[in-house]
């Protein structure tokens, strides 16, 4: 009786029934699992992180080193004295700098650039992101269980899983900024209708989702903001099923997704601009847009990352890169998902 119970449970009545910790104890949790994060990431990082030489965490032929190295170099350099770069007469015939978004101009973090060593920073910015998702992502997940350590430790999957991870390797900067926020935004979203049905304020909430959607937006990855949108459109749908006074959690969701339309106009309109003269403004044939799409027999990588090889030290042989078609996350997160499901 109570197994039938328990997974007859809808999506929002399943946070309910597990008792919440008092406001006290909840923030000794995510301290502890803030320090917890913070030890994980400096041991799997700190020994590069703390050199202060030029090594930066990244395959010296990724897109750290090739791309966002002189780039950030460029910019913040520029913006250091005062110019907000525009165009950028380094490469080609010159091209659209700030509207490319991945300069990232006036993504607040990358302010560090401004008065840190290069690589220093380069380092720092994989790192501190690589805490945030950690974070983040265990106040999503934290009400959703009855102890600390599950959710400590499915944070730490998502932090070193190979999906997340293996963009540091390739040195995908805008990526990996770009995806810690998409949990916060979840967990905002799940506050939103968690207040609403309590008949609390929903105030703080909202400008949470604000704060992370637009944080999202100017961390510089186009692709990553239109994946959490999609993510987070289907999630609210299925919630707004069953949820409990749903029509007063439309209006502060509605804000989540507009207000930052206007937070972020400038990088918004540029971007706009800059596309308009891309090679992909009349659109692509079905052929193209699905290009690079996940290959059936990477399903192996949940099990075996290394079967067909990889960069670092062996040739990889599959399709794509394999820092975009690997799905391991360990094999005890593994098991742990398939007693899940």
């Amino acid at each position: 009786m109570l197994l039938s119970r328990r997974y007859s449970m809808t999506p929002d009545t399943l946070t309910d029934n597990i008792p919440s910790p008092a406001p006290r104890s909840a923030g000794r949790e995510r301290l502890i699992a803030a320090l917890v994060f913070a030890a994980m990431t400096l041991l799997v990082y700190g020994d590069v992180l703390f050199r202060f030489d030029q090594t930066v965490i990244s395959d010296p032929q990724g897109d750290t080193s090739l791309y966002f190295a002189p780039f950030r170099a460029f910019g913040f350099r520029e913006m250091a004295h005062g110019n907000l770069v525009l165009w950028n007469p380094h490469v080609f015939s010159g091209a659209p700098f700030m509207g490319g978004f991945q300069s990232a101009l006036l993504y607040p973090p990358n302010f560090m650039y401004m008065v840190l060593p290069l690589a220093f920073a380069l380092n720092l910015d994989i790192v501190a992101h690589t805490f945030l998702l950690g974070f983040f992502s265990f106040l999503w997940m934290r009400p959703r269980m009855r102890r600390i350590e599950p959710a400590i430790f499915a944070a730490a999957v998502l932090m070193f899983g190979g999906p997340y991870a293996l963009r540091v390797l390739a040195g995908q900067l805008t990526m990996l900024s770009s995806l810690a926020y998409a949990p916060l935004l979840l967990y905002a979203v799940d506050r939103v209708f968690n207040n609403v049905a309590a008949r609390k304020p929903v105030l703080g909430p909202a400008l949470l989702g604000i704060a992370a959607t637009s944080l999202q937006v100017l961390a510089g990855y186009p692709g990553t903001v239109f994946m959490t949108a999609f993510t987070v459109a289907c999630y609210c749908a299925i919630r707004l099923v069953s949820a409990p006074r749903r029509l007063f959690a439309l209006p502060p969701l509605v804000a989540i997704a507009v207000v930052p339309l206007g937070i972020t106009a400038m990088q918004l309109w540029l971007g706009a601009e800059a596309a308009a003269e891309s090679i992909r403004a009349g659109g692509g044939s079905f052929d193209f847009a699905s290009s690079f799409s996940f290959p059936i027999e990477n399903l192996v990588t949940l099990v075996a990352p290394g079967f067909f090889g990889h960069s670092v030290p062996a040739a990889y042989w599959g399709r794509w890169n394999f820092w975009d078609v690997s799905l391991f996350i360990g094999v005890a997160a593994s098991l742990f998902a398939g007693a899940g499901i």
